[in-house]
């Protein structure tokens, strides 16, 4: 069964993250007994253009210095931009920058090399992935693709990821259900919830999350299962609420 201790905390979706606030951010997650961090690659002055080698250690150093692991690396861009003409450039280069830096995250930190994002299913963004999925393909990275329902032929490069919020809301079956369907084809995994009205906090939604987790667990997924706030009104509530559910399962006591 997965454990606490295997709930990491995404920064994508935290208010007023930026490369000045980081130690603050982390520390915060850290007291609430987080233990290890999915960084996002979207945040001012953690993007990984603006990340040289030097930072990239120095990042890796912050989270040690706060008793953090690395659990993988974020990117969401708007799926619409790599299929658009007139973004379709910028969009394709902030993949190969990502790309990039979870390699390098993986080698300073020894994250998985997954990076987590939602890609298009649009046909005029055939190109551009073509691009972003033979870059990932050399340097060993997965793309963690949370889009929903979860691409037929993906190539070697690309695998499906859960985000329970999501696909709850584009599927007639339940995030268990879908977890142990998935499970051993998983690159990554989100805790996050939605109710009728949109995503939620968990707990306040249609989220069983015992369900979920021990779906994930017994189908083989052995992956971090990583906190998702995006778009929550109150994300620091999210992350304290997902925390509560994963602490109140059984055997967390023995295992946190």
């Amino acid at each position: 069964m997965l454990t606490p201790a295997h709930i990491a905390l995404s920064l994508s979706g935290l208010p007023g993250l930026a490369a000045a606030t980081l130690r603050t951010t982390l520390d915060r997650a850290a007291s609430l007994g987080v233990r290890s961090i999915a960084l996002t690659a979207n945040a001012p002055g953690l993007r990984p253009r603006e990340l040289g080698r030097s930072a990239r250690r120095d990042l890796a150093a912050t989270l040690r210095r706060a008793d953090l692991g690395c659990a993988g690396v974020d990117l969401f861009v708007p799926p619409k931009h790599l299929g658009d003409p007139a973004h379709a450039q910028r969009a394709t280069d902030a993949y190969l920058e990502a790309i990039a830096f979870t390699a390098d995250m993986s080698e300073l930190t020894g994250a998985p090399l997954v990076l987590t994002t939602a890609l298009p299913r649009d046909e005029a963004a055939e190109q551009a992935l073509a691009t972003i999925y033979d870059d990932a393909d050399t340097r060993s990275v997965r793309l963690g693709d949370l889009a929903y329902p979860p691409l037929e032929d993906a190539p070697p490069a690309c695998a499906p990821g859960l985000d329970p919020a999501a696909a709850m809301r584009s599927a007639e079956d339940d995030a268990a259900t879908i977890a142990a369907r998935l499970a051993k084809r998983l690159a990554c995994a989100r805790l996050s919830d939605a109710d009728d009205a949109g995503r939620c906090p968990v707990g306040d939604g249609h989220l069983d999350a015992f369900a979920y987790l021990l779906s994930l667990s017994a189908g083989g997924y052995t992956g971090p299962v990583t906190i998702d706030v995006r778009t929550l009104k109150d994300p620091w509530r999210g992350v304290e609420a997902a925390l509560r559910a994963t602490h109140a399962l059984p055997g967390a006591d023995a295992d946190a």
